[in-house]
């Protein structure tokens, strides 16, 4: 089997790059020191080793990508469930594998991007189903930028010139076909040719695209400071220090939603603590927060708790990743205990080692990926 992955690997490689003949010389990107920001900190080793195997031999089909849920049901609605596999999932476990040195497990992930998700634009589809056929032919840039990074991290790990090519490759396409007015935008739909011309604040992915302006494509610079305009007029206030959802470029309006979801709110504190632009009144407000109790999962724009709301595993591995960026050793600590309270610790439950409810089997992909890299 192992032998079966690097096999594929290498062929679908000249998939990824073989329409990558852009006279990019690798040699003239500059990964500054320091960029991979993800790195485990070795504190909950078991919990994390608990983790990964479930992950890796409970969620991982046998085509290679990560269902959506442990548990199947019916799909191809406009909501990711079931077996369905998200390029979401693909990006955030390449990440990982890169942080962990584990070239064989990027590379099984690194075939099923190019067989599965790359599509003729550059752009990568962002669901399957479970057998890893397309359901549409629409990528999301969040996604898209995962991925990039990924290949990057790769890059500069490995050395392989393939992963640089390959992040070109899929960058070019999101320059191309994913952004309006100079901005990135949420979307791209391959078979009408159209793009939306909402932002989502927690898309812009700001470290990704300041590498990306490397590649000699003024886009990114371009695209990469009317990300750093759009979260600075999408912040709510000293009271409550976090994000608006999303940014109509055609409108030039903000949503005006009172309910704040902290999944979202949080990826815009990290994608700003990636570059060291993060609020320290956003850090200051978490850690008071988890010192006094839970941090939940949505809040209305006042900074109170919505009722129904929840804690959240991917919310407190987030906080994790934001806290390990700001060297918050102390942050990092209370948000992994209370993401590792979350955890299913029953040695004969079939969800074992899982972030996931023990009753229902409900394990969902993106808090088990996200809690592997808050570890």
């Amino acid at each position: 089997m192992k032998r079966f992955w690097a096999f594929m690997a290498l062929f679908f490689a000249a998939a990824l790059t073989s329409a990558c003949n852009t006279g990019l010389d690798v040699s003239e990107i500059d990964i500054p020191d320091g960029y991979i920001k993800d790195r485990s900190s070795g504190m909950y080793a078991e919990r994390e080793r608990l983790c990964m195997e479930f992950v890796e031999n409970r969620l991982t089909s046998n085509t290679g990508g990560i269902h959506t849920n442990y548990i199947d049901s019916p799909g191809g609605g406009d909501v990711a469930t079931g077996h369905e596999m998200l390029c979401e999932s693909e990006g955030l476990i390449m990440i990982y594998y890169a942080n962990r040195a584990d070239k064989e497990m990027f590379d099984r992930h690194y075939a099923f991007v190019a067989n599965r998700l790359l599509m003729s634009s550059g752009t990568l589809r962002w669901r399957v189903d479970g057998d890893g056929r397309p359901l549409e032919n629409t990528s999301a840039s969040i996604d898209d930028l995962r991925v990039v990074r990924a290949m990057l991290y790769a890059y500069d790990m490995w050395g392989d010139e393939k992963y640089m090519l390959a992040a070109d490759k899929i960058g070019t396409g999101i320059l191309k076909n994913t952004t309006y007015k100079g901005s990135l935008v949420n979307h791209y739909d391959e078979d009408s040719n159209y793009r939306g011309h909402e932002i989502d604040l927690s898309y812009i992915d700001l470290l990704t695209m300041s590498i990306m302006e490397g590649f000699g494509d003024k886009g990114w610079k371009a695209a990469a400071g009317k990300g750093i305009e759009i979260i600075d007029g999408g912040y709510l206030g000293d009271d409550f220090p976090f994000y608006r959802k999303a940014y109509d470029l055609k409108e030039e309006s903000y949503d005006e939603n009172e309910s704040v979801n902290m999944i979202d709110s949080l990826l815009v504190v990290l994608h700003l603590g990636e570059l060291g632009m993060q609020r320290e009144i956003s850090l200051d407000w978490l850690k008071n927060t988890l010192e006094d109790g839970p941090v939940y999962s949505r809040y209305k724009t006042d900074g109170t708790a919505e009722p129904g709301s929840y804690e959240s595993t991917a919310v407190y591995a987030i906080i994790a990743r934001i806290a390990k960026n700001a060297g918050d050793y102390g942050l990092h600590r209370m948000a992994v205990e209370r993401m590792i309270s979350l955890q299913v610790k029953y040695e004969g439950s079939r969800i074992y080692g899982a972030f996931g409810d023990e009753s229902t089997l409900e394990v969902f992909s993106f808090d088990n990926l996200q809690a592997l890299l808050g570890f």
